[in-house]
């Protein structure tokens, strides 16, 4: 949300931007205290085949916050998160390698942690606590929290 108070998640869009009512309607069924979780979100664009982004939007329209990052980079409780110090050295080299082959502009995009998780049979925070070790920042959030 925007850092000024009094402000809405829906007023980052501007105006012209409209609610896609189908996915309101799963994001309602999904929301729990005003929130919807991240992995809830990337299932609503799974079942509707829209974009992740799509989703985001509609969220923001709605004023529904979102929570749960994946990634661990807001609404994930420190006792959930894993732990990259019980990797074997190499993976984590291996892993730091190819953190640095996909930077753009010295940050790491939501989208290309996610993919090397994926690639690389990590957990997707594995990946950020790489990435804070190295005090490199992940950006453009899929779901445009970030």
């Amino acid at each position: 949300m925007p850092s000024q108070k009094n402000r809405t998640f829906a007023e980052k869009h501007g105006n012209n931007v409209n609610l896609n009512a189908a996915v309101k309607d799963e994001i309602t069924k999904s929301m729990k205290n005003g929130a919807v979780f991240c992995n809830d979100a990337f299932r609503i664009a799974d079942k509707l085949d829209i974009t992740s982004e799509k989703v985001g939007i509609t969220a923001d329209l709605m004023d529904c916050k979102l929570t749960g990052c994946q990634l661990g980079l807001f609404g994930l409780q420190s006792q959930n998160k894993a732990s990259e110090s019980l990797l074997p050295e190499l993976k984590k080299n291996d892993l730091k390698k190819k953190i640095m082959s996909e930077l753009i502009n010295s940050r790491l995009t939501c989208k290309k942690a996610w993919d090397i998780a994926s690639q690389h049979k990590v957990c997707k925070i594995t990946v950020t606590e790489l990435c804070n070790e190295m005090k490199i920042k992940i950006t453009r959030c899929q779901l445009g929290a970030f």
